[in-house]
């Protein structure tokens, strides 16, 4: 399952923290993006004789490279998909782990809308989002999805305003003018990886 990636994610997540704030570090001034999607993949050889590579392929692996920079368009750490926030709900404890349900998207290169997550520390290990704000988005998040932005924007007003999760939103519902396009699904399309 999904489960070992989420703890190696948040793993490589402590470490690469760790090393980046210390000044003399090769990572200080970097930040860090992982995707994590759960599903069925072709792993193997492909080529020719004379050229050939080994990898992993299908349309789980694309959507984690998509996951992956959708960090950057959040803010945050580490974005993983449906399947494997389903199974972190089940298998993973907050003491552990903590989900935050992001926003409803159709990355660019695909046809299907994703919902996407966040997989964060736990609340003493990062508590600039607290149980609060996770809570709030959530609502703000099925708003937006249902079409009702006003009261999404009332709700998001709760939250921070240099939390990453927020300002997309809001620059997305910017970008429509602060209503839900007629063939509106729930889901932003995005132009950029």
């Amino acid at each position: 399952g999904p489960i070992p990636a989420c703890r190696s994610a948040l793993a490589i997540y402590r470490a690469f923290q760790k090393d980046s704030q210390q000044s003399d570090s090769l990572l200080a001034g970097f930040s860090i993006g992982i995707g994590i999607a759960h599903g069925r993949a072709l792993a193997g050889q492909i080529g020719t004789n004379q050229h050939s590579k080994i990898g992993v392929f299908g349309p789980v692996v694309n959507q984690g490279s998509r996951l992956e920079g959708l960090t950057r368009q959040f803010g945050v750490p580490i974005c993983i998909d449906e399947n494997t926030a389903n199974s972190t709900l089940r298998f993973l404890p907050p003491t552990e782990g903590r989900l935050r349900r992001l926003a409803r998207v159709r990355p660019i290169g695909m046809e299907t809308a994703i919902t996407v997550f966040a997989l964060l520390p736990p609340l003493e290990e990062y508590p600039e989002v607290t149980e609060d704000m996770i809570f709030d988005h959530e609502f703000a998040v099925t708003a937006v999805i249902k079409g009702d932005w006003p009261l999404a924007m009332e709700i998001l007003e709760r939250i921070p305003d240099d939390d990453g999760p927020k300002r997309f939103l809001l620059e997305k519902i910017r970008h429509y003018d602060h209503c839900p396009p007629p063939d509106w699904d729930g889901a932003f399309t995005l132009t950029s990886k």
